[in-house]
């Protein structure tokens, strides 16, 4: 984040934090989470960062994802 910031070709970029693999399973299976979801929002909105949780595999949150970032392009130009 601190070198995205500090570059200045980067000032109209979107920075998305993208939390993937929500299909991965879940505590019982031996799969946890490396963040929790309350972490990476609070980071998300302490940096001012879009935020979605997907799964590319199984095509969950994708589109969503794209619709956010278009309908932010939107609204910031």
């Amino acid at each position: 984040m601190s070198e995205a910031k500090l570059n200045e070709h980067l000032s109209d970029a979107y920075l998305v934090l993208v939390g993937n693999k929500i299909d991965a399973g879940n505590e019982t299976e031996g799969i946890h989470r490396e963040v929790s979801q309350e972490e990476a929002k609070e980071y998300a909105d302490k940096n001012k960062l879009l935020y979605e949780e997907v799964s590319a595999r199984k095509n969950i949150g994708v589109h969503q994802l794209f619709d956010k970032i278009a309908k932010q392009m939107l609204v910031t130009h």
